[in-house]
């Protein structure tokens, strides 16, 4: 993911739709430096993924063959 696409995920992460646990992974995203940004990533990836999917789907094309 792009780290645009991880604060993304972080800021809907700390809405606390996702649960109490993300909406802290979220706020420690936002309030970290990049090193601690880069572990809690790491540490987090499908948290992170998952959230990001739920917000912004990826779309399927289908067509009439």
């Amino acid at each position: 993911m792009t780290d645009a696409q991880m604060h993304r995920a972080a800021v809907a992460m700390q809405s606390g739709t996702h649960g109490h646990f993300a909406a802290s992974i979220g706020d420690a995203y936002i309030a970290a430096d990049p090193t601690n940004r880069e572990r809690l990533a790491a540490a987090f990836p499908d948290l992170f993924a998952r959230v990001h999917e739920f917000h912004h789907p990826k779309l399927e094309i289908v067509t009439n063959e």
